[in-house]
């Protein structure tokens, strides 16, 4: 058996055949090369194995909803909006949103506003509105209605 560099022989006649001496430290190389390739086929089918329960347990796929805000009774015309009461706060809220995901798409438009938002169900997605410190404040009313996108969003090309 003849061996490129890097490769271990494990007969010692093919290796005296080269030139090479036999060392303790290769069988233990070996055991140790061995052990981790194990370690990590079983961490690959670990992870496989939790990500297939984490598929099969999730609820119904999450459906898309449109917010539409409006400024509300509470609103003050002589304020700016930064100013108004729970404001930053109503922000903050949709900030927070936007980073875990479910937010998706925000526009303004003249003097209202939208959010395109994924929930579980129309009920879910009213609740987390409902929830929003703008709206708790009367800054803001919302209506919340279920998205059908029939034609997906594109980039605008110039």
């Amino acid at each position: 058996m003849t061996a490129g560099p890097g490769v271990w022989v494990r007969d010692r006649a093919a290796q005296a055949r080269q030139g090479r001496r036999s060392t303790a430290a290769r069988p233990e190389r070996e055991t140790i090369g061995c052990a981790l390739m194990y370690s990590r086929v079983c961490l690959a089918a670990l992870l496989l194995l939790v990500s297939t329960f984490v598929i099969a347990d999730e609820a119904e796929p999450a459906a898309l909803y449109i917010v539409h805000f409006e400024t509300g009774e509470n609103w003050d015309e002589s304020v700016k909006p930064s100013e108004q009461n729970q404001f930053r706060e109503h922000s903050a809220n949709l900030n927070r949103l936007r980073e875990e995901g479910t937010i998706v798409f925000g526009a303004r438009y003249g003097e209202l506003g939208l959010i395109i938002i994924t929930s579980s169900s129309l009920e879910s997605a009213v609740a987390l509105m409902a929830a929003d410190p703008g709206v708790k404040a009367g800054i803001f009313e919302f209506r919340v209605e279920p998205l059908s996108v029939f034609y997906p969003w594109r980039p605008h090309s110039d």
